[in-house]
């Protein structure tokens, strides 16, 4: 246990990062898919594939794995992935699948789940200075069929087959009904809200129509797109809702995540520690409304009144606090370069001393 304050630096200690590392990497089954949980050899999640690969990749750019085995891994889990998606899904992948990637029978075709996919390896090829695994990546994605799930301009948070409806059905004593089989059920809900559905727009390069901005949503939707790109609007929208959870509870870190009787969505009494570290690599100054607590800084979940701890880690909560924790690293580094640079240009130059050239007597 530590105190929080010590969460913005605790990556920081190369054994650490390495030992977080390895953590996520243990997550990848035998065929080279990315488990949703480690509780469940059985189900692999798209968007777990997609943000594992990239913490290895950001784990790479940071000297932590080795470069071309992290490519390795990436070419696996894409070609993988996109060989095993059916050709009716038209490029959108299921939220679950199991470990050869085919779709599990309740998943619903997930538009975000399918951008963090493709995100999370676009950007592992360029970590990894792959121009070529970066093209085959473009070129798969180009197969979308963007419009099919594009309504005046909105992306629809997906859809499933009724087939897989009646399995459903089924499976609990239902009535199978074959001549609905093969049709798509739109689910009817838009990506029009601040939320992680941002992630959409910009990897299709479409304009984001946000028609409803809040910021009380768990705190991860505000992080995931800042996952993969610099955004103004979503840097201000995490730290509203931080400091909308700090007036609230007194306290932040409260999102999405395992409490101790399951999956539980903003829940005042679990925070994300893992979430919290990768944040406030960032956005420290948000560190002293956490300095009264204790916590496991290593934790994916922790349920404040009783002090319980997950031991069942999720990749996506694991791998995406790892991405925001190099990603702002490196942004800070960055800043810190230019700020030298920039002095350096400004220091008024100090000339030289004359020489004077002398004979002697």
């Amino acid at each position: 246990m530590f105190n929080v304050m010590f969460l913005s630096v605790t990556f920081l200690f190369s054994g650490t990062e390495s030992t977080y590392l390895d953590r996520i990497d243990t997550l990848r089954d035998s065929k080279g898919l990315f488990l949703d949980r480690r509780s469940d050899p059985t189900t692999v999640s798209a968007a777990a594939t997609g943000f594992g690969v990239l913490a290895l990749a950001e784990g790479a750019s940071r000297g932590e794995r080795n470069r071309k085995e992290t490519l390795k891994i990436a070419q696996i889990a894409f070609e993988r992935t996109v060989a095993a998606n059916p050709k009716r899904n038209r490029g959108w992948l299921s939220h679950f699948t199991d470990t050869d990637g085919a779709p599990k029978p309740y998943s619903e075709i997930s538009t975000v789940d399918t951008a963090i996919f493709y995100f999370g390896l676009l950007r592992a090829s360029q970590l990894l200075n792959s121009a070529e695994f970066e093209s085959q990546i473009r070129s798969s994605l180009g197969q979308i069929d963007v419009q099919f799930v594009l309504r005046d301009g909105v992306f629809v948070h997906g859809f499933i087959w009724t087939s897989e409806s009646n399995h459903v059905l089924t499976s609990v004593g239902g009535t199978r009904n074959p001549i609905l089989d093969e049709t798509p059920h739109f689910i009817p809900y838009l990506w029009n809200d601040s939320s992680e559905g941002a992630i959409l727009y910009k990897l299709f390069d479409i304009p984001f129509p946000m028609k409803v901005r809040r910021t009380d949503y768990p705190l991860f939707v505000y992080a995931y797109p800042l996952c993969f790109y610099d955004d103004p609007v979503y840097d201000n929208l995490l730290r509203e809702a931080i400091v909308e959870q700090i007036n609230k509870y007194g306290y932040w870190g409260v999102t999405s995540t395992n409490g101790p009787q399951g999956y539980v969505i903003l829940d005042r009494n679990v925070i994300s520690p893992v979430l919290i570290g990768g944040i406030a690599t960032k956005y420290s100054e948000y560190l002293e409304a956490l300095k009264s607590l204790v916590i496991q800084v290593s934790a994916v979940s922790m349920h404040l009144p009783t002090g319980w701890i997950d031991s069942d880690d999720l990749t996506i909560d694991l791998a995406s606090a790892y991405i925001l924790f190099s990603r702002f690293s490196r942004e800070q580094a960055e800043k810190q370069s230019g700020m030298t640079a920039l002095q350096q240009s400004m220091a008024p130059e100090v000339p030289s001393p004359a020489i004077v050239e002398t004979t002697s007597p």
